[in-house]
């Protein structure tokens, strides 16, 4: 488990720097969060059908929970610029 850490910490870094990206956009262009969360959603649905590749597909599944703010797991939050 102590060496899936590195690879943890690279996905999550990513995730928030796309999350950041994102937050920018939309305060430019209101409504990009919403396009690209549907692509997002597409993007995820591909894969998964497409791949077993778990670890993009986490990836994928944390940068809309910190967009979002809604776990599969713990339902509704608060998006990460939010908290």
């Amino acid at each position: 488990m102590a060496d899936d850490l590195p690879l943890r910490n690279v996905k999550r870094g990513t995730a928030l720097l796309v999350t950041c990206l994102v937050e920018t956009l939309n305060e430019i262009d209101p409504g990009a969060r919403a396009r690209f969360i549907a692509r997002l959603d597409s993007a995820y649905a591909q894969t998964r059908d497409e791949s077993s590749d778990l670890n993009s597909l986490e990836l994928l599944s944390w940068t809309r929970e910190l967009i979002t703010g809604f776990s599969n797991t713990e339902g509704q939050g608060l998006p990460f610029f939010k908290r």
